[in-house]
């Protein structure tokens, strides 16, 4: 047993000296002419190779890289004002210069999972949420003829 304990240590002191550990709280970006340098302190090397336009970088610090999406968003038109967020029970949705024929309305957990789809032609609508967990969740209101919808998020308290 004498030797087990030691032996244990050792053997935890070895693994611990194989992980990577990365500090990387401070670091920084300049550009000289046509050159970028970016770097993180804490970090040894990086490695990073490129072929023919692509780009692969290993290692805690990568490059910066923009995200496109192939959605285009197109939002209703008109004045959506959805109130009193945050709420303990009712809300309400009012709809200025919508054309109302197409409206419907829903609500998703964070999650994503619907709690409520409502269609409606009307300029006021409302609902009670008296009976949902506090939370976050997003309403939407979409013209689905016409593929244009705006969200927005609610916070629910009890």
């Amino acid at each position: 047993m004498k030797h087990l304990i030691p032996l244990s240590l050792l053997l935890f002191i070895a693994h611990e000296g194989k992980s990577q550990y990365v500090i990387g709280s401070i670091g920084g970006e300049g550009n000289a002419g046509s050159m970028n340098i970016s770097y993180t302190v804490g970090e040894a090397a990086i490695t990073t190779i490129e072929n023919d336009g692509t780009i692969l970088t290993q290692g805690f610090h990568q490059p910066s890289y923009e995200v496109v999406s192939a959605i285009q968003e197109t939002f209703l038109p008109g004045a959506i004002r959805v109130f009193p967020n945050p709420t303990s029970s009712n809300l309400q949705v009012q709809l200025e210069g919508v054309e109302l024929e197409n409206i419907t309305i829903s609500l998703r957990d964070v999650l994503g999972r619907s709690i409520l789809t409502s269609k409606t032609d009307a300029a006021i609508w409302q609902t009670d949420l008296s009976g949902l967990a506090s939370g976050y969740y997003l309403l939407t209101v979409a013209d689905l003829k016409n593929h244009q919808s705006n969200s927005f998020k609610i916070l629910k308290f009890d």
